[in-house]
């Protein structure tokens, strides 16, 4: 997982998703993804051992203070490196403060004790970790998302 970078508008110094970033355009959800995870750890997809889409959700939270709402449409992949790719991880931006691994277990009991330190994204991505993969849809090469 990524600590957000302390500049963030939103949830900064916080446990987040590994990448996570916004469509732009017309943009394919997927090309988001290989764009952000180039941006965020200068990864390409070469790098992913292999790419299962866990689902997706809307996020609808209340208006926070100043009366902004950040609604989004999240879809959640989950992969796996091999040591070189690991290796090759680095934060290019000051998105990104610091990258990290926990356990499931460790990352359950982060969000449970210190829900406060969790951004959204992951505390609420979280139960799609936990589904068996026989309910993720692997994708292939090319192959485009099909969403929940």
């Amino acid at each position: 997982m990524q600590v957000r970078g302390a500049g963030k508008a939103e949830a900064p110094g916080c446990f987040d998703l590994p990448t996570a970033g916004h469509v732009t355009g017309l943009e394919e959800i997927e090309e988001a993804f290989f764009k952000e995870l180039r941006q965020e750890l200068s990864l390409k997809r070469g790098d992913l051992h292999e790419l299962w889409l866990l689902g997706a959700y809307a996020y609808d939270p209340p208006p926070d203070p100043s009366g902004l709402r950040n609604a989004e449409y999240r879809v959640v992949f989950r992969t796996q490196l091999d040591a070189a790719s690991r290796s090759r991880l680095s934060v290019p931006s000051d998105e990104v403060a610091a990258i990290t691994a926990l356990s499931l277990a460790e990352l359950e009991g982060l969000i449970a004790g210190f829900p406060d330190r969790v951004a959204s994204g992951l505390r609420a991505s979280f139960p799609l970790y936990l589904r068996d993969r026989t309910q993720a849809s692997a994708l292939s090469e090319g192959q485009s998302p099909a969403y929940l």
